[in-house]
């Protein structure tokens, strides 16, 4: 935002997404690195939103440049990437000792000591359990049904449990692979380091000034980000000779999570048929019923094992 004497600020205001607005506005201005000039976690300000106003660092977004780099200079940049990432992996953590006002120390952070990760984590894991312990009796009513009104036109509610207490018992065992079981180590990672996400220096677009969004930082088991891949190293669509430059990219990028984020690059080695339940098990209320009934059958047919066979008894899981 450019004020009326020329001065460039940067206005930001919290997405309903993303949490509360005192929470997620009080998580960024307590890990912030650069001071705000002004900020307010009460949505019922004058302005009616929470916001903070920070100084504009004069720095350009990595999507900007990119382009115009050379394929050395986009592998250096990479290289700069992921060694700098580690310093944003603080996530949505809120300080109890600074920043804090009156009506958030009143409630709930009176038993936290120091710190507290604010709810942004991923709802996938747990919620499966919740269902299953809520509504084991006929005709007790799903809580997430009342979330869309839509939903009760198109789906049976039993067909959606049962399709969930097959997910249960296939999870049960999938989780005990050891493919699954070595990497299920509780990570911290940035959930969308793209290149609008990162800022550069203008004079040197290969030294990395900053990063952004993470506020949908979360704690998860390290196999969840073995399907994430950044747009400046994503997977060639016609293999990697298809394009060399496209193809150098990702390699450094693997390359640099193989040599230093060891948890993170032995998840690309994870069979993705194993992995992709995972993406759909917890938005069969909205938008994936369909995918996620179509991964267990993948998996069915790739596994032949008994225990898998034994919870997909059917062609279609009662659906």
């Amino acid at each position: 935002m450019k004020t009326n004497n020329g001065r460039h600020v940067v206005v930001e205001f919290p997405m309903s997404v993303v949490g509360p607005a005192p929470y997620v506005t009080n998580s960024e201005v307590a890990t912030i690195t650069y001071p705000p000039l002004d900020w307010s976690d009460d949505p019922s300000n004058p302005i009616g939103s929470a916001y903070i106003i920070l100084e504009h660092t004069g720095k350009i977004a990595l999507q900007k440049v990119w382009n115009e780099l050379l394929s050395d200079k986009k592998v250096k940049t990479i290289d700069a990437i992921y060694t700098g990432i580690a310093p944003i992996s603080n996530g949505s953590l809120i300080s109890r000792t600074r920043h804090f006002s009156t009506s958030i120390q009143s409630r709930s952070l009176r038993m936290i000591l120091h710190f507290v990760l604010d709810h942004t984590a991923k709802e996938l894991f747990g919620i499966t359990e919740i269902f299953i312990s809520k509504n084991q009796t006929e005709g007790h009513t799903i809580p997430i049904f009342k979330q869309r009104a839509s939903y009760q036109v198109f789906m049976d509610k039993h067909k959606h449990f049962n399709l969930l207490k097959n997910g249960h018992a296939v999870f049960s065992n999938l989780i005990k692979r050891p493919t699954i079981l070595s990497n299920f180590t509780p990570t911290l990672f940035h959930p969308d380091p793209h290149k609008r996400n990162i800022f550069v220096s203008r004079d040197d677009p290969t030294t990395i000034t900053g990063f952004i969004d993470w506020q949908s930082t979360s704690v998860e088991p390290a196999f969840e980000h073995a399907h994430d891949f950044p747009d400046f190293a994503s997977i060639p669509s016609g293999g990697t000779s298809e394009n060399v430059e496209t193809s150098l990219c990702y390699q450094a990028y693997e390359l640099g999570w193989t040599m230093l984020a060891l948890q993170l690059g032995a998840t690309r080695k994870i069979d993705q048929s194993l992995l992709r339940p995972f993406n759909y098990c917890h938005r069969t209320w909205g938008d994936s019923f369909v995918p996620f009934t179509t991964e267990l059958m993948r998996l069915k047919r790739g596994l032949r094992e008994a225990w898998v066979q034994n919870a997909l008894p059917n062609p279609h899981p009662n659906c």
